[in-house]
């Protein structure tokens, strides 16, 4: 899979990006961890990236991914439940299909 972000116009190739960008969400089963992407080749500054996984388990990074050593900075079991509103779940509850998962921030 490829996300390429550019200006609006094409005819604007030289205009900076400036801002924040939406939520990017990418859903994949695996035996581990895999951080499948590179920021930016071209980025003249470090490009920090949060991750929040869905997992049976805490994860913990096993190296950088191309920078500096992540950091779990949240790390907790989701119970999904009928007394959980769901508005303010939606987003673990289709991935957890109703199991108990560990939810695990990295930065």
């Amino acid at each position: 899979m490829g996300v390429r972000g550019g200006p609006p116009r094409p005819r604007d190739k030289d205009a900076l990006l400036l801002g924040e960008l939406d939520p990017l969400r990418l859903s994949f089963a695996g035996a581990r961890l895999v951080h499948p992407m590179r920021l930016s080749k071209l980025a003249s500054t470090p490009q920090p990236l949060g991750r929040y996984v869905l997992a049976a388990h805490r994860m913990v990074p096993s190296s950088p991914i191309g920078g500096e050593a992540p950091r779990v900075t949240y790390a907790e079991k989701f119970t999904p439940s009928a007394s959980t509103p769901a508005t303010s779940t939606e987003a673990i509850r289709k991935p957890a299909g109703g199991r108990p998962v560990f939810i695990t921030a990295i930065e």
